[in-house]
């Protein structure tokens, strides 16, 4: 169970909208190195756009002002896209997705290699296992930002928790 003190959301006025996209329609609607992604966040002015293949969603993220004309380019980019492509599918925005973070105090900086993993290992498992839609580490604020459904950030930050935990008592062994 995780606590509101422990998944605190990192700033109210950033927030996650996301576009259902199948996979099959997804290298349409990205393109070619992400290309079309790149112009999506550039024409809607948010801060970053990606897709989650696991997830089959299209994700805009940025400051809540900017989110409702961003979900309307990215809906008619996705409905321009796959009907360019004789599709008929509908894609309509939800906004569901929690931004929250987990703390890492307990966690020494030269520990984080092994917490995160090589070549982000870790993070990568976390988020398979718990169908988050993406864990990043803020080296600034020493947190883990995690995105995704509210059940998926809450199982995601458990599996973190339990990391951390095994982390710990690994480098407690050591020491005695």
């Amino acid at each position: 169970m995780v606590t509101e003190t422990e998944c605190m959301p990192l700033d109210k006025s950033y927030v996650n909208v996301y576009v259902p996209i199948s996979y099959r329609d997804a290298r349409h609607v990205v393109g070619r190195n992400g290309r079309h992604l790149h112009r999506l966040r550039e024409e809607s002015g948010v801060d970053n756009v990606w897709y989650n293949k696991q997830r089959a969603l299209l994700h805009f993220w940025g400051k809540r002002e900017l989110l409702e004309h961003a979900a309307l380019i990215g809906v008619q980019h996705v409905n321009d896209t796959i009907a360019s492509y004789r599709l008929k599918v509908r894609a309509r925005p939800k906004v569901t997705d929690i931004n929250i973070s987990f703390d890492l105090q307990e966690i020494a900086r030269e520990d984080l290699g092994r917490f995160i993993g090589r070549n982000g290992r870790h993070f990568k498992q976390i988020t398979a296992n718990s169908g988050a839609s993406y864990l990043w580490y803020d080296d600034n604020a020493h947190v883990v930002q995690v995105w995704g459904s509210p059940e998926c950030a809450g199982h995601a930050t458990n599996l973190l928790k339990e990391r951390a935990h095994k982390l710990l008592s690994s480098a407690n062994k050591n020491v005695e």
